[in-house]
């Protein structure tokens, strides 16, 4: 990953607060846990986020950090998703 990217991103994280972090295909395990790790990430700066699956995999996720953070519901009625493409 070039280094403006991993600026770019670096600067995203510190300057906002919120996120969903979610993944288009929660049945990969690797997935998951990129999901997972991102959520450890914004746990460390104190970030209010929300890790979504559409649905919760089958496999047993308990040996992944977290795990138990995941929700396959949107709880907030005050949720705005912003994407920059």
């Amino acid at each position: 990953m070039p280094d403006e990217a991993k600026q770019q991103i670096i600067k995203l994280l510190l300057e906002k607060d919120n996120f969903l972090v979610s993944t288009c295909e929660p049945d990969k395990i690797e997935n998951i846990a990129s999901v997972l790790a991102l959520g450890l990430i914004l746990k460390k700066l104190n970030k209010n986020f929300l890790l979504f699956v559409s649905e919760m995999p089958e496999m047993k996720l308990d040996f992944l950090p977290e795990a138990e953070s995941l929700s396959s519901e949107l709880l907030s009625k005050n949720l705005v998703v912003f994407i920059k493409e």
